[in-house]
């Protein structure tokens, strides 16, 4: 009769370098079932177990970064299906996580004017060029309100397939602060340049920086260099 059985040993780092054995040991009984004789290998495996244990700390690390608050994250295969979604960009969406699993945007329902006009260029540009960065896209949240994303895609391999990586970064206050900015400047020009009395503006060295129409005027200049 014959038993086998495999065991993994790790050295003594007492004595050198950690190395990883497995055991592959073979038990002859006899007719009665009492060990009459053993025998087996001996194999080497360091390097198999190196590799396994920094995979599944190169997958554990992922899934953080997969799962963290800080940029909206989807998963998508080559159908446009969304194989994972994280929490921060199915609430920015104002959907839940399972809304998208094994659906397409469209199915899920983002299917804005902004978003619907862009969807074939953006496909487009993904198969020519493999992945793009920062592209600027419209989206509506599933209760009407308007996004403004930034939005990247990474090409990627699952499971032996090839899928898409998608960030989502909301810079809808950003472009909301930009737009209020420069509609403020623009007030400010109007008035300056309309203004009857001599403005000007000097930076914290005493230089001229700016002067108005009307102040080039009473100094009958053209500009203020």
């Amino acid at each position: 009769f014959l038993e086998i059985e495999d065991k993994i040993f790790r050295t003594n780092p007492e004595n050198g370098d950690i190395k990883y054995l497995l055991l592959d040991w073979h038990v002859v009984k006899d007719m009665n079932g009492r060990p009459i004789k053993y025998f087996g290998t001996l194999q080497c495996i360091t390097e198999r177990v190196k590799a396994k244990k920094k995979l599944k700390e190169s997958e554990e690390l992922f899934k953080k970064a997969f799962h963290s608050k800080a940029f909206g994250l989807a998963i998508v295969d080559q159908e446009r299906r969304v194989v994972d979604i994280n929490e921060a960009l199915a609430n920015l969406l104002e959907y839940n996580r399972e809304d998208f699993i094994g659906k397409t945007a469209v199915e899920i329902g983002l299917t804005s004017p902004a978003y619907i006009k862009k969807r074939d260029e953006l496909l487009s540009l993904i198969l020519q060029k493999g992945s793009i960065e920062n592209y600027e896209l419209q989206l509506e949240t599933r209760h009407g309100k308007h996004l403004d994303i930034l939005l990247s895609v990474e090409s990627m391999h699952l499971k032996d397939k090839s899928h898409w990586l998608i960030y989502l970064m909301d810079v809808t206050e950003k472009r909301k602060a930009e737009k209020e900015l420069a509609e403020s400047e623009k007030r400010l020009r109007t008035i300056l340049q309309t203004e009857p009395q001599c403005v000007k503006l000097i930076d914290i060295n005493g230089n001229l920086t700016y002067m108005n129409p009307a102040g080039l005027a009473m100094m009958e200049a053209d500009s203020f260099d």
